[in-house]
């Protein structure tokens, strides 16, 4: 399971370097992952797959926070909206557009 998560953020990686992501970003992405927040990013589809029992722990400004930076990433592919996704049952966790903002589900 570990190989494959850190194969899917090494894809992402990848496909974001084609838009200049910054090393920091980069980083930050990785980190994500190896502490277990970030199951997957999907950037195509605008969803970020979280572990619920982390996100569901952390304060409303670091959930806000982490839906602004996936936002970000996905940004260069045409739209700043983010689905938060429930990494083990799927079901939606938030939204995040900066015309709309951050809303839980």
């Amino acid at each position: 399971m570990k190989k494959m998560l850190m194969i899917t953020i090494a894809v992402i990686l990848m496909t974001a370097s084609v838009f200049a992501l910054s090393a920091e970003d980069k980083s930050l992405l990785v980190e994500l992952q190896e502490v277990g927040i970030l199951s997957k990013l999907d950037v195509e589809l605008r969803q970020a797959w979280v572990n619920p029992f982390v996100w569901h722990g952390l304060d409303y400004n670091t959930k806000v926070g982490l839906c602004v930076f996936f936002s970000k990433v996905c940004k260069e592919y045409g739209s700043e909206r983010i689905t938060i996704m429930d990494g083990r049952s799927g079901r939606q966790l938030a939204k995040y557009s900066p015309t709309f903002g951050y809303r839980p589900q």
